[in-house]
């Protein structure tokens, strides 16, 4: 049984990443192609883009990029306390 996943041109790769990340299927040693996730959005699918082997057709998945996480009110005005003090002393 062969998977057939096309990519449409309003499904593209995320804006984080410059060319797909390289990935190697650890069954075969194919290189694997990364592509938009069909079942993404319904049910438990959380991934966006799976990994396709070209080789054996084995599937996985990729994580998304973790974005960092903006410092909270309380961090930003704490920051700016101890800076105060720092060019104090």
């Amino acid at each position: 049984m062969s998977l057939a996943l096309q990519r449409t041109p309003a499904q593209r790769l995320p804006a984080e990443w410059s060319s797909p990340p390289a990935a190697e299927c650890v069954a075969c040693g194919s290189s694997m192609e990364a592509k938009p996730n069909p079942y993404f959005g319904t049910g438990l699918a959380i991934h966006r883009y799976v990994a396709l082997c070209t080789g054996c057709h084995r599937v996985a998945f990729i994580p998304e990029p973790v974005a960092p996480e903006a410092p909270t009110r309380t961090e930003q005005l704490l920051s700016a306390v101890r800076s105060f003090f720092v060019r104090a002393a």
